[in-house]
């Protein structure tokens, strides 16, 4: 058995609206106490907890003086039957509330976390894990007084086995997510003094079945069933369903210059689909609704060759049969496209592909769209540059009749001066959207830069996001584009979004550092209608000396935040601190 950690004490002072100035002598310390029972095979566990760490004390990710213990015991090691179970609580610890693409929200509140697996491990049977857990977390975002609470369960079996050459698996998983929301956040309505809740539950069920065998021609054979089912919503507004899809694939490569696969899928109701989708994201409570009876079954084939001095070759042509919303459609969709890859000394390494994609219906021709891109690597000048280009115009989304474009780029350049400074830089972004849907597209840009000389390091940050947005109890979330034809527009959010970051790294003395950030972010979000703008800036400053066994800390930490929805004023929150830190081994 092993117990070390950190221990100090200090000056700790903190201010901010709506909160009386604070000043006092305060500590501060985290430790590690791990160790085993009679064999670390039998039973092993660590211990760490933490108490009032913050980024003005020691550097740690908390704007408030946060408190936690993490505790963790693994059990039977080595033996048919090992297991592990976990345990976590953290009190007044800073979290976020994310927006897509820029500074999310900074909140403090409380989480807990509690997880038991088990494995049985039988020589000759299939082998079976078992895992549960269970979280549940309360935060406010600074700013506003109302709470947001959220707690999930997941219960999962699964087995993955070989016999007679087949490779199976099997998954069983149940999910529980709730949520208790303020309105001015789920809606954009309300005020400072609404303290009604949003409460939004779900529940879904997934069972899955997989099985892979080799097959002739150098190929592959894989086959798998799934049932998922759903129940929940938002108030009274809830719904439930079910899903069932069954896919086969398999693929052959009868020459080393040609690969072939064929794949049909079928899915018993689009909107069990959708909400499957709808929940990896984290979204809780939105409504879907396809049509009774909808249902989809579809037959694909890729094809790839390789010809001659970089030359390649990708067809690809698909059926879709799909009802959905009382409608009955066939939907075809082809398309071809052609890429050359090449490396010479005055370009670098470069691949161009391009092709075209033709969608039609029983009606007749629907249209045709075009892909293309470009990536290029090259040296030169001492400079290592990297970049890429793509655009892809009618692509099908979930539903067969709608189809949406996209166009993303990314360019990067290195340079390295002598050796100890380097410099890097990126500029990257996306547009998407629906064809059809004026108002549904989403775009993102961002550049980031950096500069490293020996044992300093600074960077800067900028980026711009617009699009529509789902609404989960952690944040904002993006729509994926192919899920928009089936959201009502009062079912996301609209969000315009812009943020700049910076920070400094500094070892001006020797057993020095030096840790300067600073962040800020404005954002405006649109849901049924309503407008609501928030902005959100921190600085934060950090320094310590080494000195033996000792470390002497300084911090500064600034918060202003403001979400007109709630509270018109922006409010500030300030700490800062002057201690001493030892490092020690009890045992």
């Amino acid at each position: 058995m092993s117990a070390d950690g950190i221990l100090g004490a200090g000056y700790d002072g903190s201010s901010g609206t709506n909160q009386t100035a604070s000043h006092d002598l305060g500590i501060n310390a985290s430790g590690e106490l791990s160790g085993y029972y009679f064999n670390p095979k039998f039973l092993s566990f660590s211990v760490l907890p933490s108490y009032n760490r913050s980024q003005s004390n020691s550097g740690s990710s908390s704007l408030t003086n946060a408190s936690d213990i993490d505790t963790n015991v693994q059990l039977f090691t080595g033996s048919h039957f090992p297991g592990a179970v976990s345990y976590n609580k953290a009190f007044d610890s800073t979290g976020t509330f994310g927006l897509p693409g820029v500074q999310s929200f900074v909140t403090h509140g409380d989480t807990s976390t509690f997880g038991i697996g088990w494995s049985a491990l039988l020589s000759g049977l299939p082998p079976v894990n078992v895992s549960f857990t269970q979280s549940s977390s309360s935060s406010t975002i600074f700013g506003t007084t109302q709470e947001t609470l959220s707690s999930s369960r997941v219960f999962n079996v699964n087995s993955a086995y070989r016999m007679a050459g087949w490779g199976l698996q099997g998954r069983f998983t149940d999910v529980t997510n709730q949520a208790d929301v303020p309105v001015f956040l789920s809606t954009a309505s309300g005020s400072g003094s609404d303290t009604s809740t949003n409460h939004s539950a779900e529940s879904t069920k997934t069972i899955s079945f997989a099985a892979s065998h080799k097959f002739p021609l150098h190929g592959g054979a894989q086959f798998s069933y799934g049932y998922s089912s759903f129940d929940g919503g938002t108030g009274t507004d809830q719904s439930s369903g079910s899903n069932t899809v069954f896919n086969a694939n398999i693929s052959i490569t009868p020459k080393p210059w040609f690969a072939s696969s064929f794949e049909t899928e079928y899915n018993s109701d689009l909107s069990g689909l959708v909400e499957q989708q709808l929940a990896a994201t984290g979204n809780v409570g939105t409504q879907v609704n396809v049509g009774t009876g909808s249902h989809e079954l579809s037959f694909t084939n890729f094809d790839n060759l390789s010809l001659w001095k970089g030359i390649g070759v990708g067809l690809s042509a698909s059926r879709t049969y799909e009802t959905a919303l009382g409608e009955t459609v066939t939907s075809d969709h082809f398309s071809a496209v052609v890429n050359y890859h090449f490396i010479k000394p005055l370009w670098g390494s470069v691949l161009i592909y391009g092709g075209i994609i033709d969608q039609s219906n029983e009606t007749g021709h629907e249209g045709t769209g075009v892909t293309a891109g470009v990536n290029v690597s090259h040296w030169i000048h001492g400079f290592d540059l990297s970049g890429s280009l793509s655009y892809d115009q009618d692509v099908q989304t979930v539903m067969a009749t709608e189809i949406s474009s996209s166009y993303t780029f990314l360019a990067n350049a290195k340079r390295r001066y002598g050796r100890n400074t380097r410099w890097d830089t990126s500029l990257s972004g996306y547009r998407s959207g629906l064809g059809q849907e004026p108002g549904s597209s989403s775009h993102s840009e961002s550049y980031t830069s950096s500069l490293t000389y020996k044992r300093y390091a600074g960077s800067a940050s900028y980026t711009t996001s617009v699009g529509t947005a789902l609404f989960t109890p952690t944040g904002l979330v993006t729509v994926p584009v192919s899920l928009l034809p089936v959201l009502n527009n009062n079912q996301f959010i609209f969000e315009n979004a812009s943020g700049y970051s910076l920070s400094l790294t500094a070892g001006i003395f020797p057993r020095s550092t030096l840790n300067v950030s600073y962040g800020n972010s404005t954002t405006s979000t649109t849901a049924a209608g309503l407008l609501s703008s928030s902005s959100s800036s921190v600085l934060a400053v950090y320094t310590q000396y080494q000195l033996r066994a000792m470390t002497i800390t300084a911090g500064y930490t600034h918060l202003m935040q403001g979400v007109s929805a709630a509270n018109p004023t922006p409010t500030t929150f300030t700490t800062y601190n002057f201690g001493i830190q030892r490092w020690f081994k009890a045992f």
